[in-house]
């Protein structure tokens, strides 16, 4: 058996399902066409079209405008619809340009990009990663024989069905009936294996990636697991959890355990997600007296605000204008809760909100552990997802991976490094060393 090569694309012989193939092929031979152009023309060229075609789109605009409706009214309006078409034609056509003429420039002449560390630390599991990938696209591929037929048919019931209508569709609504029945089919033959094979990149690289970057490991997890660290009493209701990913461990000297999380709700017939994010729990050197909760005025945290405004705990005032402005404080120890919240706790906490990846937090501090909610902000992917079977199983993806684990532990640490938790730290190593004497 000749040896496992780092060094290779790690996509041989692998292939992406036929009809997903057909559209992505379609889409990068496009892409290719268009980048050709960028690259072929001369840049002077591209120029005079970037900025004389918007001019000449307003122009001609204004011009059709006026030739409708001859007056003021035809000028005011030619000018305004325009303005507004000639900026957008500016701007996809300058973001494309920029774009490929930047990537023309960072092209290497066909060097092959060299073999990362990951990727030669990981070889063994990438080896064992690539025979499973052939094995998924052989077996798709099988599958695909008697299910993409049957999606056919599918589509052509429909079809047939809907012939009975007042509108029933053409031939036009046949041929996209086929398409998704075809598609549909397709999935129906590859859902199962994809999902094992993201399963298994799963369990083999992420507790390498994490274990990199300390007393790490990344596991598998549940729903369950969610009520366990306590967080399932400030999140928002739900119907459906999904939750599958854990970074667990030691982390600046603390046990940590940073959960994604995904909460649905069914309402009005509507499935709509109400929480999207990640769940930080912080094991704290010391253990509390009471219970502090720090909620969002944005309605994330109203269930848990309404099971506790009757009973035990009360609303903390504090002299931070802004952090006041964002959070409700509640505590059932008044003293403890404002020792917690010194200026510097809350200066960082509301910065935690500044960061890029995720919205404003709400945290409960309860015993001897802190739970911080950090929800994503719109249009943020899911974190820690493996590469497609038929994509490479190495390189950038690699690469991604451990940058989100990375990004989480960032956000970690900094919660850590909020001066209550480091001044219980000085506490508890002073009151050692008394003890010791």
């Amino acid at each position: 058996m000749p040896g496992f090569d780092p060094r290779a694309p790690h996509n041989d012989g692998v292939a992406p399902p036929l009809i997903q193939g057909l559209v992505g092929s379609g889409i990068e031979r496009f892409s290719m066409l268009v980048g050709g152009f960028f690259r072929g023309v001369n840049e002077r060229i591209l120029l005079v079209l970037w900025f004389g075609g918007g001019a000449g789109l307003a122009l001609l605009v204004l011009v059709a405008s006026i030739a409708q409706t001859p007056g003021w009214e035809g000028v005011a309006r030619g000018l305004f619809a325009g303005l507004f078409l000639g900026l957008l034609y500016l701007a996809g056509f300058g973001s494309l340009f920029v774009g490929y003429r930047r990537a023309a420039r960072a092209e290497t002449g066909g060097t092959p990009a060299p073999t990362s560390a990951l990727e030669l630390q990981l070889a063994a599991t990438l080896r064992e990663l690539d025979a499973l990938r052939g094995d998924i696209s052989k077996q798709i591929k099988q599958r695909s024989i008697t299910r993409i037929p049957i999606g056919l048919l599918g589509g052509i019931g429909v079809w047939l069905l809907r012939q009975r209508a007042d509108d029933p569709p053409g031939l036009g609504g046949l041929v996209l009936l086929l398409l998704i029945g075809a598609i549909a089919g397709e999935r129906w033959a590859a859902h199962a294996l994809e999902r094992r094979y993201r399963r298994r990149y799963k369990d083999t690289v992420l507790p390498q990636l994490a274990g990199d970057l300390g007393q790490l490991t990344y596991r598998e997890t549940s729903a369950e697991r969610v009520a366990d660290i306590g967080a399932d009493r400030m999140l928002p209701e739900y119907d459906r959890i999904d939750a599958d990913d854990q970074i667990i461990g030691t982390h600046a000297g603390l046990p940590i355990e940073i959960i994604e999380v995904k909460l649905k709700r069914r309402v009005n017939k509507k499935t709509r997600v109400v929480f999207d994010g990640l769940l930080v729990g912080i094991e704290l050197p010391r253990r509390l007296s009471g219970t502090t909760l720090i909620a969002t005025d944005q309605g994330m945290w109203e269930r848990f605000k309404a099971e506790w405004r009757g009973g035990e705990m009360a609303s903390v005032q504090l002299e931070h204008h802004e952090f006041e402005q964002r959070y409700d404080v509640h505590s059932t120890d008044q003293v403890e809760a404002r020792a917690l919240l010194t200026p510097a706790f809350m200066e960082r906490f509301v910065a935690l909100a500044a960061k890029s990846h995720f919205a404003l937090p709400g945290a409960i501090a309860d015993g001897n552990r802190l739970v911080v909610a950090m929800p994503k902000r719109p249009g943020m992917r899911d974190l820690f997802e493996p590469p497609a079977y038929w994509q490479p199983s190495g390189g950038r993806a690699l690469t991604a991976l451990q940058a989100d684990i990375r990004t989480v532990l960032d956000f970690a640490e900094t919660i850590m490094r909020l001066d209550f938790w480091a001044q219980g730290r000085l506490a508890d190593a002073q009151r050692s060393v008394r003890q010791a004497t």
